[in-house]
């Protein structure tokens, strides 16, 4: 994917503008407020969409890039996020400001 620094000026043009421009609408009649933009977003088929790769692989094949951003694309987690989640799991992880490191 290109880089999206530079408000997108140095980066790939948006794959769905007319999306953007729609958003971007709806965001000024709701008076610039997020939350009915997320509440729309989040209570959208789309949104609820499975992104597992199962028997259907269909976007897979459509889509091998994800251009498209059909799903998550898998990264690292550094060390830090490891033995938190780790910690976490365990039921252990203090998590009081200032302790030890």
């Amino acid at each position: 994917m290109g880089s999206v620094a530079n408000f997108g000026l140095n980066g790939q043009p948006p794959s769905h503008p007319q999306l953007f421009d729609w958003l971007a609408t709806e965001l000024i009649e709701n008076q610039w407020r997020m939350k009915p933009l997320h509440r729309m977003i989040v209570l959208s088929a789309t949104y609820r969409q499975s992104s597992a790769l199962g028997s259907e692989t269909e976007p897979q094949v459509r889509d091998p890039a994800n251009r498209y951003v059909w799903r998550m694309n898998s990264r690292r987690m550094t060390a830090e996020v490891v033995r938190d989640s780790i910690l976490t799991t365990a039921g252990v992880l203090d998590l009081t400001v200032g302790g030890p490191d």
